[in-house]
């Protein structure tokens, strides 16, 4: 039996739905979706929490964090 949610959802499909569900470019909202996680990973980086209404807290919990590039 599959797991529920098993699967995830990677930043080039978010950025592939987006472009086009709102008929923009994908190298657009590859730059808008950046500029969103950079922003946030900045927010947390201060010690800040985010909150997204409708979706999600979070918050930065202490451990050591590693930053990965790809």
């Amino acid at each position: 039996m599959k797991k529920k949610g098993n699967r995830k959802m990677v930043k080039s499909e978010c950025v592939t739905i987006i472009s086009v569900r709102l008929g923009m470019s994908k190298s657009e909202v590859q730059k808008v979706v950046e500029v969103f996680l950079t922003q946030i990973g900045n927010h947390l980086s201060k010690g800040n929490s985010v909150l997204l209404t409708g979706f999600g807290k979070f918050d930065m919990c202490g451990l050591n964090v590693h930053s990965r590039v790809g």
